[in-house]
């Protein structure tokens, strides 16, 4: 079995007219560098897939028509602003287009059984995306797609999707929060220091979906033992009790201890053991597979050492980085993390055994 990478420089022809942009093209070129560095699709294990653009059906079984549209149109203009940051140029439409349909084609490829996990390496991110509206980068929701994919083609009704952006993931939120078809589990940087201000404990759904949005805020400059510490006493517990048929991941690295845009303090050992625990938690699910989603991350140590670490864990190529922080960052808020926990569950014990 094979890890599949999903890759197009075509991601790349996505420009946001400001030349300033955090999500540039860069980010990718620096992702493509340490793989290419490190020879990783020239292993046997690993299988680049290449990425279809996903259909309008796809797409409007997620978002508004308006929407649509709206990306279409100032694409086919030459580009503008759809807010403040989500900047459009001639072939983002196309290429948001294509970074969901990278995510389908990866979730089809494990579901035929050619692959047994992969990595979906795309832009635009997609999690800030809500049924109606583009921001934060993003255009259209490429993990949420993806899940309503799996439910629409697959006869599923219990997906994961875990997301580990350092931003609170609010449009995948306002998509499913209805829904107990999808489990939501969301650790990002405290909304009150954070962009975009969403995602706290008391958000757990509505209807049906109560119960089934989660929100774990931490403090900024949590670090990675409190962070794990978060995982392993409500992430892993909660997946392990929905028995999802299929696992997504929202990876974003901008909880990285050196991304410019936010405040947390992890280093690659996290994201090694985040994704130790993800493909074992996979192999309890009924398709025993999953995929991850690139989502934020803006510094080059967080973006190329956590994909890198990331793919390792999941492909078991054995890549060990040496990432030591700087002295002053020490283990931080594991006290104030303790307590968020602790607050969670007992807002979650109706509906979860804790």
């Amino acid at each position: 079995m094979t890890t599949g990478i999903v890759y197009s420089p075509e991601y790349l022809e996505h420009i946001p007219t400001r030349a300033t942009h955090p999500e540039a093209r860069g980010r990718l070129i620096l992702v493509k560098q340490i793989l290419d560095e490190y020879e990783i699709f020239k292993h046997p294990s690993i299988q680049l897939i290449e990425p279809r653009q996903a259909t309008p059906d796809d797409v409007l079984a997620v978002h508004s028509e308006k929407l649509f549209e709206l990306v279409k149109r100032t694409s086919k203009e030459g580009g503008g602003y759809l807010d403040t940051d989500t900047v459009a140029s001639p072939r983002t439409f196309e290429i948001a287009l294509l970074a969901a349909g990278g995510v389908i084609e990866a979730v089809e490829q494990c579901m035929q059984g050619t692959i047994e996990n992969a990595f979906a390496i795309v832009r635009p991110p997609g999690h800030h995306a809500t049924k109606k509206r583009a921001m934060g980068f993003c255009f259209f929701n490429n993990v949420a797609i993806a899940a309503k994919y799996l439910l629409r083609n697959h006869e599923m009704d219990r997906i994961a999707i875990l997301d580990i952006d350092s931003h609170h993931g609010n449009g995948t939120q306002d998509i499913f929060y209805d829904s107990l078809e999808v489990l939501y589990i969301s650790l990002h940087q405290d909304p009150l220091t954070c962009y975009p201000g969403t995602g706290y404990l008391e958000d757990l759904g509505v209807g049906e979906g109560e119960g089934y949005n989660v929100n774990l805020p931490l403090r900024p400059l949590t670090t990675d033992e409190p962070y794990l510490y978060a995982i392993n006493e409500i992430a892993i517990p909660l997946i392990e009790q929905y028995q999802p048929e299929f696992i997504l991941v929202s990876a974003g690295y901008d909880t990285y201890y050196r991304d410019p845009l936010t405040h947390m303090a992890l280093t690659t050992y996290s994201y090694k053991e985040i994704f130790r625990n993800v493909k074992a938690l996979s192999k309890t699910c009924k398709n025993k597979t999953f995929v991850t989603a690139l989502e934020g991350g803006y510094s080059q140590g967080g973006l190329q050492q956590g994909v890198l670490t990331s793919i390792s864990e999941m492909a078991d190529l054995g890549i060990e980085i040496e990432d030591v922080p700087p002295e002053d960052y020490q283990e931080a808020n594991y006290e104030y993390t303790q307590k968020v926990v602790a607050k969670l569950k007992n807002y979650l014990s109706p509906f979860w055994n804790f």
